[in-house]
């Protein structure tokens, strides 16, 4: 969960990180922060442990750019039954 500056740009040249780390994301959604006007908080789900390098190369990356950054949970995959 990461909010940014509400400026032209900004959820796109973060969203770039993802894809400059090659981290496949599966899902995006925004929320307006109650009380203030222009604020938001992103909530994103990527695949990948935040201890991996690329992870965890975009983690710190987003958190530079973000006013605000919260990692909500990390799981790692469990193997395929069958």
């Amino acid at each position: 969960m990461f909010e940014i500056a509400h400026e032209p740009g900004a959820l796109a040249d973060t969203m770039a990180i993802f894809k400059d780390n090659q981290l496949n994301m599966t899902w995006i959604e925004s929320f307006p922060i109650p009380g203030s006007r222009g604020r938001y908080l992103f909530f994103v789900e990527f695949e990948g442990h935040q201890q991996n390098p690329p992870c965890d190369v975009a983690i710190k990356a987003v958190k530079e750019k973000s006013l605000r950054l919260e990692v909500l949970g990390s799981y790692a995959q469990a193997p395929a039954i069958g």
